[in-house]
């Protein structure tokens, strides 16, 4: 996210970022000159709105042509409006009186116009010449609202203050109101930094680099935008300020090829097509309502869900979430449904309206059977089933030959098994395609449905790179913990062809207790002493067990393995250089304690 740095002309100063607010104490009508017409010449050629506000000892048309003295094209720039230059009754003292809030309104209002007309942004400057000495302390007062506004806008500013109307007190107002003060000594001008200002910015650089990282390693698409209105306020277009990583992949489109454009000419069609954003956005964006709503992007063939809220008025940001294979097993629910069946039944039509809340074990056992039974049969099944298997758990786990025993048709347990398997295989693209590993509980949210009901017990290691990605999972072991035979050569070997640096061990407890046992902790133990001789991280070790889990890593225990491995390496390595030294002696060591 990070903006592309503004030219500022000027040499002493370089490339600024949006929202930099300039001083200059000035002397001669040439020292204005000096520092604002390059200043303005550099606005011009990088497509940004510039307005001037003359006072003494410059008048516009001396404006004017200085600028046009350096810019061949300053004509057309004029012409088009690109530039305005005003002499400062028309901003500061209409009616004879300075109304900062006015004044502070007329900007937002020419930045927002300039943003419109597709300018990247403005620059402004003020010449405060005029200032008479009772307006001194409204218009320091109006500076420290536009030093503190003017960074959340893009804009970049330069206000001219006569040094001989200027004491040592008001040198130390206008500075403090400025990030940069520019001053002249002897032919050169010199950069003096605001030290509070520079602070603040050091931080808020710091703080800028830690959300550009949460930004761009969002996994969903992020879009910020503003939105465009007519003369009635009606929304009528928007234009993106900056997208994520993840919205391009998801959405198709380039940064680039959005970013400052008006969305009816990146997409030419918005306008025709079924869902109107333009009007739901604007609604968000001009109101503060947040929404939700489901989209297909027909260019892609795809499904998200939506959320949009406004940070402030007349911009929204959109989040979206790939829906596509949810809309895909709905559509192919909502198919074998009607072609096999007909009609919902009202079993079926609670579930539309309510899901499965209020629902018990054999109603949702009905509805599954429902799949592919007609309704005769699968009702009487479904009280079979339940009193064969106890529980919805138990039926979900009922190998395919105990089904077939209590008599669930082969084409019904496609069907079943289809929807048990569904969410474990989304829960583990996400998982796979998630930035970073952050805690034992995202691994869990995955596991907890592939493992919950197996009857028996199954080893399962996760693979993460060296920036804790998750790479992949394999199930490596079945059986028993006190038969779980886990070879570290197997281990190795897997994690070495997936290139893998860090491992996640989960295994389950049938029984449902989570606790570990003492094997479970020996092996545990030994994975991790297995990891230290051989380089590779055992970030934790799950056991599920029912509904919950045990973490090795939350209770501290992968630490304490690791502690007790440097410890026991350490006393190895005592042992050895006392043996060495008994035997130089003729001595016998006695043996280091284990």
């Amino acid at each position: 996210m990070e903006e592309k740095a503004r030219k500022t002309g000027i040499d002493v100063i370089g490339a600024v970022s949006w929202g930099t607010h300039i001083c200059q104490f000035y002397d001669t009508k040439q020292d204005l000159l000096d520092i604002l017409v390059p200043f303005f010449k550099a606005g011009l050629e990088n497509n940004e709105s510039c307005v001037w506000i003359t006072s003494e000892p410059l008048g516009e048309e001396e404006v004017k042509e200085a600028i046009r003295r350096v810019t061949p094209d300053f004509a057309q720039y004029l012409e088009r409006g690109q530039i305005e230059i005003l002499p400062y009754p028309e901003l500061y003292l209409k009616a004879d009186l300075f109304d900062s809030q006015r004044v502070l309104n007329f900007w937002l209002d020419k930045l927002n116009q300039a943003l419109a007309e597709g300018y990247d942004g403005m620059r402004i400057t003020g010449n405060v010449a005029w200032l008479e000495e009772k307006d001194w302390g409204k218009f320091t007062d109006y500076e420290e609202e536009i030093n503190r506004v003017i960074g959340e806008y893009r804009m970049l500013a330069i206000c001219s203050y006569p040094l001989d109307k200027c004491g040592v007190s008001e040198v130390i107002d206008v500075v403090g109101n400025h990030q940069f003060a520019l001053i002249k000594q002897g032919d050169d001008w010199v950069k003096e930094e605001n030290y509070e200002c520079k602070r603040a910015e050091e931080e808020l650089s710091e703080s800028k680099r830690e959300y550009d990282s949460l930004f761009q390693n969002m996994l969903n698409g992020f879009g910020y935008c503003r939105i465009l209105v007519d003369e009635n306020n009606q929304p009528i277009d928007f234009v993106h300020i900056e997208v994520n990583d993840a919205w391009e992949k998801l959405i198709g489109l380039k940064r680039e090829d959005v970013i400052g454009k008006k969305i009816t000419e990146v997409i030419p069609g918005i306008k025709e097509s079924k869902t109107d954003l333009i009007s739901i956005y604007g609604k968000v964006a001009l109101t503060g309502e947040p929404t939700q709503f489901d989209l297909y992007f027909e260019p892609l063939g795809k499904w998200f869900a939506v959320s949009v809220y406004s940070p402030r008025k007349d911009y929204f940001a959109a989040v979206f979430e790939d829906k596509t294979e949810l809309k895909r097993a709905q559509e192919m629910t909502s198919q074998a449904t009607s072609t096999r069946q007909g009609p919902l039944t009202s079993l079926q039509k609670r579930f539309v309206l309510t899901g499965l809340e209020g629902f018990d074990d054999r109603e949702i056992i009905e509805l599954l059977l429902g799949l592919a039974l007609p309704y005769r049969k699968r009702r009487k099944l479904a009280k079979e089933c339940l009193a064969e298997f106890g529980d919805l758990n138990g039926f979900l786990a009922a190998s395919p030959q105990e089904l077939e025993r209590v008599g669930v048709t082969a084409s019904c347990m496609f069907a079943i098994k289809l929807l048990h398997e569904l969410p474990a295989e989304v829960l583990k693209k996400k998982i796979i395609q998630r930035s970073f590993y952050q805690s034992s509980q995202e691994v869990f949210d995955y596991l907890y449905y592939s493992m919950r009901d197996l009857k028996k017990e199954i080893f399962k290691v996760l693979y993460l790179n060296n920036c804790s990605q998750i790479i992949d999972t394999a199930d490596l072991f079945e059986g028993t913990v006190d038969n779980l035979h886990i070879h570290p050569r197997e281990i190795m070997e897997s994690a070495l062809e997936h290139r893998a640096t860090n491992l996640i061990f989960a295994h389950n407890h049938p029984a449902g207790d989570p606790a570990p046992s003492k094997t479970d902790e020996k092996i545990t133990r030994d994975l991790v002493f297995m990891g230290m001789i051989t380089q590779l991280t055992v970030l934790d070790h799950l056991i599920i067990g029912g509904n919950t889990y045990y973490s090795f890593a939350d209770e501290g225990r992968i630490h304490k393995y690791e502690d007790d491995f440097l410890n026991l390496n350490m006393k190895a390595v005592f042992g050895r250089r006392r043996a060495v030294n008994s035997r130089d002696s003729g001595k016998v060591p006695a043996l280091p304690r284990s």
